[in-house]
């Protein structure tokens, strides 16, 4: 699958994803998405917006590349949950004596949005709970989003 957005926006799946050049005639980018294994409808996820991404580092066994999609101007909210993150990942592992399923981890960070929904390979998590300025960067606001 995949799609053509103005150059503003970013898509993202829940596997990895390439970019073409765009077309002459239309000059807008095609972004291809990656094909996954069969999954219920549930856990396909798609993120289309103004974000940008910001590594995370890698974590676990695998050495799982992490990425943080917020929208664009809010990446300095995102302190706690990038130093937390592959630590959560970690401790996972840990739990459930096997390592990270996926080949990558994308933290997308959705306005407006409360609740937290797991895909394959990405995560929706509440604005609410995931940006934090450091001003309110309490005990808890981190608690809430380490849960």
């Amino acid at each position: 699958m995949s799609t053509r957005l103005r150059r503003a926006l970013l898509a993202l799946s829940c596997l990895a994803a390439g970019s073409t050049p765009a077309p002459p005639k239309l000059r807008l980018p095609t972004t291809a998405l990656a094909e996954t294994k069969p999954l219920p409808s549930y856990l396909v996820a798609f993120v289309v917006g103004p974000f940008e991404l910001l590594d995370g580092g890698r974590a676990g066994q695998g050495a799982t590349p992490i990425r943080f999609v917020v929208p664009r101007g809010r990446a300095g909210e995102t302190r706690y949950a990038r130093e937390v993150t592959p630590r959560i990942i970690v401790e996972l592992e840990r739990f459930f004596g096997s390592p990270y399923p996926f080949s990558k981890l994308d933290v997308a960070v959705v306005p407006r949005f409360w609740g937290t929904m797991e895909h394959p390979g990405i995560v929706a998590l509440g604005q609410p709970l995931t940006l934090i300025k450091p001003t309110e960067e309490g005990l808890r606001r981190k608690q809430s989003y380490a849960r």
